[in-house]
């Protein structure tokens, strides 16, 4: 009986190690490459760069359709059953096909009739290739199947191709365009890499999907994937407000402090994809056990963000400089108060795993849609009295707020409760 639990013990902590080692590369980039690219191109160049990969994100929105979420559990709940994996890949795959297609059409479309003497205009035109690259993405599959050690080597071919490509096409200040393009470039070739290890390990195929079930999943999800929408404005919604009310040097410095606070959040986000496949499981076979785990593993989780965010609380100065900037006691201000960001933004994500795994997505929807909007507003008003700082005072406040409604919730509820 011992030897098993070390045996799971050891398995577990092997997850780990593989998913630790993709997510140090995957947080250690950004420090790496973005002095680069604010020498070479400047801050303005730099966050102009920013909001045509936060567009881009928007239309990923569309384009995903929930698959970072409801795709994982689906894969998780069955990940012994081949048939129903190669059902749920293709299903989600031609999604992505279809969505893609169309919003591809809707924004070309656009940027057809957007004056033809703008100097950032090939810059959106590039930008536009990441959500098409998001079609032949499967991290979200190795992400319910567990598989974190190869996982974690999509992620850091991903990045390795990402930070080459900007080397190579990146080095005078008007080559900013092709920023988003290394991205996407990127996202392409550890694509191909993803299925290739797919058709070899787990021989996974796709099959053929009747129009009728992509109608009925479209309109099944329709709730769901519209408050993603709301998730994606409350993420990256600043930089298009500071964009419109500010100018793009702010958004150059707001994209510099979140390039920091970034790192926490996508650390953050990914440890949610390493918990949650875990937890749907575990609830549907022990659901003790999966309260008491969940709690160990955010626990463990919130130790490890709180010790890194005293770090670079107390190196912040040396850190600003590191990126070359100008206004470095301004910044260093906005970093101090960010900080307290990523501590709320973890625990309401601790409480996100148990909500979808136990199929509150509607109720979750919600909220998210609520607390986005109001988001948003915040940001909205308080930008012209506080400017940078007045991103995070919101942003802060709205997480916050949000936390104590899920706490609320879950005594409500029962959630977290043991059940006999």
């Amino acid at each position: 009986m011992i030897s098993v639990d070390i045996s799971k013990i050891k398995t577990q902590l092997l997850k780990l190690i593989h998913y630790g080692s993709g997510q140090f590369v995957n947080l250690i980039v950004p420090f790496l490459l973005s002095p680069y690219l604010i020498l070479t191109c400047g801050e303005s160049n730099f966050g102009k760069s920013a909001i045509g990969m936060t567009i881009a994100f928007f239309v990923i929105v569309f384009v995903d359709y929930g698959s970072d979420i409801l795709g994982v559990k689906e894969v998780s709940q069955n990940r012994y059953n081949k048939a129903l994996l190669n059902h749920t890949l293709s299903k989600i795959v031609y999604s992505k096909i279809a969505m893609a297609v169309l919003f591809a059409i809707i924004y070309y479309v656009t940027l057809f009739f957007v004056d033809s003497s703008s100097t950032d205009k090939p810059l959106y035109l590039w930008s536009g290739t990441i959500f098409l690259a998001q079609i032949i993405n499967p991290l979200w599959f190795f992400q319910g199947l567990e598989d974190f050690k190869n996982f974690s080597l999509l992620t850091i071919v991903s990045k390795i191709f990402y930070v080459l490509f900007c080397f190579l096409l990146v080095k005078k200040e008007s080559d900013f365009i092709y920023i988003n393009l290394s991205y996407s470039l990127s996202v392409v070739i550890s694509g191909f890499v993803a299925y290739k290890i797919l058709k070899s390990k787990y021989e996974i195929e796709f099959v053929t999907i009747k129009k009728k079930e992509l109608f009925n999943y479209f309109n099944k999800h329709k709730t769901f994937a519209f408050s993603q929408i709301f998730t994606w404005f409350q993420l990256y919604a600043p930089i298009l407000i500071i964009s419109f009310l500010g100018n793009a040097k702010l958004v150059g410095q707001f994209r510099l402090v979140d390039q920091i606070i970034s790192v926490f959040r996508t650390y953050i986000m990914m440890s949610f994809n390493f918990i949650y496949p875990k937890v749907c499981y575990e609830i549907n076979q022990t659901y003790n056990r999966a309260i008491k785990n969940w709690s160990l593993y955010n626990l463990i989780n919130l130790s490890f963000v709180l010790l890194l965010l005293l770090l670079i609380y107390f190196f912040r100065v040396e850190i600003v400089k590191y990126y070359h900037v100008i206004e470095i006691k301004k910044i260093v201000s906005i970093l101090a108060i960010s900080l307290f960001y990523p501590i709320v933004f973890l625990l309401v994500n601790c409480f996100k795993q148990l909500f979808l795994a136990l199929h509150f997505q509607k109720l979750f929807s919600i909220i998210t849609i609520i607390m986005s909007s109001l988001t948003i507003l915040s940001i909205y008003f308080s930008f012209p009295y506080f400017e940078l700082a007045g991103v995070y005072y919101s942003s802060i406040f709205v997480e916050l707020f949000t936390l104590i409604i899920l706490i609320i919730l879950s005594f409500k509820y029962k959630i977290i409760h043991t059940k006999k």
